[in-house]
């Protein structure tokens, strides 16, 4: 129900109480119709807070996602530089378990 149409439907129970008004209705009627409005301001307030948080957060995860990305590409370039360097190296080889021990199974 909007605004107006709460005020009208209070408007509308005043206008038939009107013969056995005693003044205290009218009060209470005033009063329900006032804290609709106070309902209404907070709802449209915490509307706008929600929307406000909603609009962060996905701006959070995305910042949030290109910085995983980020950090992945960085590790994937690491990887493939080490494996390039490692392929196209002059280093001596890797030695063999052969070549660390003796013939009597001591290390060289």
């Amino acid at each position: 129900m909007t605004r107006e149409e709460h005020t009208a439907l209070i408007r509308k129970i005043q206008e038939k109480i009107k013969d056995i008004d005693d003044g205290s209705i009218t009060e209470e009627l005033a009063e329900l119709s006032d804290d609709y409005g106070t309902t209404l301001g907070e709802i449209d307030t915490l509307n706008l807070k929600n929307t406000k948080l909603t609009n962060d957060n996905e701006n959070l995860r995305d910042t949030n996602m290109r910085l995983f990305l980020k950090v992945g590409e960085k590790v994937m370039n690491d990887k493939s530089d080490n494996s390039e360097q490692s392929g196209t190296s002059d280093a001596t080889p890797m030695p063999t378990i052969e070549s660390l021990f003796d013939e009597k199974g001591d290390l060289k």
